[in-house]
């Protein structure tokens, strides 16, 4: 996870990224916040022992119309964690005291802190956002000296897969990227990132992104690690997974199996085998077309992603006697 946490830091290094994540929390103080005010905090936050984990990222940005800034703690996390509440407590005790001895906290009340949790993994998150709940309320009456504080959690594959793509928004396309289950629908979703990335103003961010896809994203998928790259290549990327897409099919039946376990129901059981053998048709198919027509198409290869386990089997048997895709794919 060592690639990932720093790719995911150097992402979040850029100010636009940090806006559009502010912009996928549907809280209404969100809309009060000046966004060109936004600025990274150089101030380090380390939880003493036995969390001892730092602070991953501070922001701070000021309200519209307001002359004190509210301070933003993120926190990149691939699994669930029962701590977090504690730790996202320290860290905001740690950042008031750092605060005060710097001198910068003027006036009788304190800045906002706001503490944020971006969660990839692909377990859903079912720990407690609010450390309070967390404690044992006995006797009766002692409740009222508890510490109170929630933090935000922003879930990667949940949110994806619920909204689907925010228009224009780069975080909620990572957040689909990271929702993927195949080949195909990972080729879309980075063609969709590579078009926004294209925009005037973002190649620094663009790069970052390269890193991100090369030394984290990928290698969690196909399981090996790829060279230094300075761009965004779809191309590229299409072609490793080409090479490596019958390991992809098999992890993602196995994870299809996990989720069926996981839910304890034997319709995710069968929901997850259906899903990887289709996969692996669609896989096959295209690998087929590719050996006895040469180059598939995108919009080809678009019609396979979206096709049913019927439509498969039926060009799969066209192909034996077609002369052209146009014979496999006619209706």
């Amino acid at each position: 996870m060592q690639f990932y946490d720093r790719a995911y830091k150097r992402l979040f290094a850029h100010p636009e990224m940090v806006a559009h994540l502010l912009w996928l929390i549907p809280e209404k103080w969100i809309e009060a916040l000046r966004w060109t005010t936004l600025q990274r905090v150089n101030t380090v936050l380390v939880a003493s022992p036995p969390l001892e984990r730092q602070a991953d990222m501070i922001w701070r940005v000021r309200p519209k119309g307001g002359r004190v800034d509210l301070y933003l703690v993120l926190e990149f996390r691939t699994w669930p964690d029962r701590s977090i509440p504690v730790r996202m407590l320290a860290y905001v005790a740690l950042l008031y005291q750092e605060l005060l001895r710097e001198n910068m906290l003027r006036g009788k009340r304190y800045p906002p802190i706001v503490c944020s949790i971006v969660y990839t993994g692909l377990q859903p998150w079912k720990m407690l956002q609010e450390i309070g709940e967390m404690i044992e309320s006995s006797p009766q009456g002692v409740e009222i000296y508890f510490p109170h504080h929630r933090f935000v959690m922003l879930d990667a594959v949940r949110l994806a897969s619920g909204k689907g793509r925010v228009p224009g928004n780069l975080v909620s396309a990572l957040f689909c990227l990271e929702a993927c289950r195949s080949p195909s629908r990972m080729l879309e979703e980075l063609e969709h990132l590579g078009r926004l990335l294209e925009e005037p103003g973002r190649e620094e961010l663009r790069r970052s992104f390269a890193d991100w896809l090369y030394q984290a994203y990928l290698p969690s998928r196909l399981g090996k690690r790829f060279p230094e790259f300075q761009e965004l290549d779809v191309e590229e990327v299409r072609k490793m997974i080409e090479l490596r897409e019958d390991a992809w099919c098999l992890q993602w039946k196995k994870e299809g199996f996990k989720e069926g376990f996981d839910k304890g129901q034997r319709e995710g059981l069968h929901v997850g085998r259906r899903k990887g053998r289709q996969e692996g048709q669609r896989s096959l198919l295209r690998r087929q077309l590719k050996h006895k027509f040469g180059k598939v198409s995108r919009v080809d290869r678009r019609k396979i992603a979206a096709a049913s386990a019927s439509k498969l089997l039926t060009w799969s048997e066209r192909l034996l006697n077609a002369q052209s895709l146009e014979q496999v794919f006619e209706d």
